[in-house]
């Protein structure tokens, strides 16, 4: 069973990835996978952030490898973090879905949105974060383009990917949300958790947790801080 986790960045993100790719690294060593930076440029994509779309790279990763475990490459792995490869059923795709809490109205009209344009299938909820997706070959189908296009609005990979998923028919996996441990996760409607007691932290969206520190958006001092003030928590360093 050959086993990659992938990541999309540059070197343009340096100044994250110096900072978070250790502890993705130390991950992937611990499940036993190989690592790999997807920075082809999406250069038929006219969305203000095409670079998204690099997770759509995973369908050619497919062809070599067996199961496929794709983050952003702005998170952070705890030391409790499980072989999410052994939590997650091969022929299921593991993911978090956002659909809910405070973003639960939003992220719906987002489901319906995009299949206005490409039309309606029928899914109603269970908008996947796929900056954390757990897929083996029999997925790959959902790295596709969509009628040969990209959904280029918000939530694009987001809905993209999600909108395949449900046209597909794949079986789903809902994670817990301690695998994407985002801000939105971190509110009163789900307790206020602390993010490292989950297995992944996720600066993504305005990336503060500690908005009594960080002003809304300055996502690296939040990750600085973090890695300096939790760092006997967070696995790789």
């Amino acid at each position: 069973m050959k086993l990659l986790i992938t990541t999309r960045t540059d070197d343009s993100f340096n100044y994250i990835n110096d900072l978070t790719h250790p502890s993705i690294m130390a991950y992937a060593k611990k499940v036993g996978a190989d690592f790999k930076r997807l920075s082809d440029p999406v250069i038929d994509c006219t969305y203000h952030e095409p670079y998204h779309y690099r997770v759509l790279c995973n369908y050619n990763e497919l062809e070599e490898y067996d199961r496929i475990l794709h983050v952003d490459s702005d998170v952070l792995f705890t030391k409790n973090a499980p072989n999410i490869f052994e939590l997650v059923p091969e022929n299921k795709i593991g993911v978090v879905y956002e659909d809910c809490g405070t973003r639960t109205e939003h992220r719906r009209e987002v489901i319906q949105k995009i299949q206005n344009l490409f039309g309606h299938i029928g899914w109603k909820e269970g908008y996947p974060n796929p900056s954390f997706i757990v897929v083996s070959k029999q997925h790959k189908d959902i790295f596709k383009k969509i009628d040969g296009k990209y959904y280029e609005d918000w939530g694009c990979d987001c809905a993209h990917i999600g909108y395949n998923i449900f046209k597909c028919g794949f079986e789903v996996c809902s994670l817990e949300y301690k695998w994407n441990h985002m801000v939105c996760f971190a509110e009163p409607w789900n307790g206020n958790p602390f993010r490292f007691n989950s297995f992944m932290v996720h600066y993504a969206g305005s990336g503060v947790f500690d908005e009594h520190l960080f002003r809304e958006g300055d996502r690296i001092s939040q990750i600085k801080h973090d890695v300096k003030t939790y760092k006997d928590l967070i696995l790789g360093y």
